[in-house]
């Protein structure tokens, strides 16, 4: 079948990236990062809070733990609503048995109909990041760019209302984003974004609003993506964890600072047959050592080095 002539007129087909966001840059020549204490590993958890509505319809972008079923699907809503009455505080116990701190991924209609939640989290010191309005609203290439806005606009005024607090840190529901999506953060004074895969460090986003920073959360070893994508067993949420772990460990010998990405969920990690195997992972990366921070702490350690 021959190629259209169309296939050859693409503007940004050249080399390099296919976008002007930024550039290619590999990490082993970039100049090496160190961490408080002279920690080796910069411990990134992210906890996310998650409302998927009873009379949703299934979503353009399917989360790991989302159902395809029609509304009113009550077992998908019971079963995620675990996570914010049960798991989420098993995961508090587990993380403050260790003196970590989190950054909590809060859908804004988490944080206005459990604001005790946000309340838990702020008692501990962590950071509020927002995640869209729930799990049924993720951003797609098909909004306009005023709906997108909006939906931006009025998640990140409920969390940071809510919470009291400047929120600078955003994670779409289940990764979504738009051509539009970083300049409409950075509008809307967000600084780093959570979104991209792409990289064990923070970058640079460069947007006509200005410059962000992206914040990767790795989501090959994100406990819903392996259990609820992957249909692996539960204990692989610790091998995947603490081979990741050791591979940047060994890295940051002779290479600088690494961050380790740790993504929990609380209706994954949080269930009483699995929370065992979070204790086991953190308890083993706390033995080991590292800096626990949140994602604010480890851009602005990382702007830090590079003014």
């Amino acid at each position: 079948m021959p190629v259209p002539d169309s296939y050859l007129e693409y503007p940004l087909r050249r080399r390099g990236n296919d976008h002007d966001w930024f550039g290619y840059d590999p990490l082993p020549v970039r100049p090496p990062v160190t961490w408080p204490g002279a920690e080796k590993i910069a411990l990134f958890v992210t906890v996310n809070f998650e409302h998927y509505p009873l009379d949703a319809e299934p979503a353009a972008v399917r989360p790991a733990m989302a159902t395809p079923s029609a509304p009113p699907s009550y077992h998908q809503y019971t079963t995620t609503d675990y996570g914010n009455r049960v798991g989420a505080y098993r995961l508090f116990q587990v993380m403050d048995a260790h003196g970590f701190k989190g950054t909590a991924l809060f859908n804004s209609e988490v944080a206005r109909l459990y604001p005790r939640l946000v309340e838990e989290v702020l008692s501990r010191g962590w950071e509020v990041a927002a995640s869209g309005i729930d799990m049924s609203r993720p951003i797609t290439g098909q909004m306009s760019v005023e709906e997108e806005r909006a939906l931006i606009r009025d998640a990140l005024e409920t969390v940071r209302a809510i919470s009291g607090r400047p929120v600078l840190g955003w994670h779409s529901p289940a990764y979504s984003q738009s051509m539009n999506t970083f300049t409409l953060l950075a509008e809307s004074g967000v600084r780093y974004v959570m979104d991209w895969t792409n990289d064990d460090m923070p970058y640079a986003i460069t947007t006509p609003a200005g410059t962000m920073h992206a914040l990767p959360i790795n989501d090959q070893w994100e406990d819903a993506n392996i259990v609820g994508g992957q249909r692996q067993l539960t204990e692989e949420i610790y091998r995947q964890g603490i081979a990741a772990y050791r591979a940047l460990r060994a890295e940051a010998e002779t290479g600088g600072g690494r961050v380790l990405s740790l993504p929990l969920s609380p209706v994954v990690s949080g269930q009483p047959f699995r929370i065992a195997t979070a204790e086991k992972l953190l308890a083993e990366i706390a033995e080991a050592g590292c800096w626990s921070a949140t994602a604010g702490e480890i851009v602005a350690a990382f702007l830090d080095q590079k003014a």
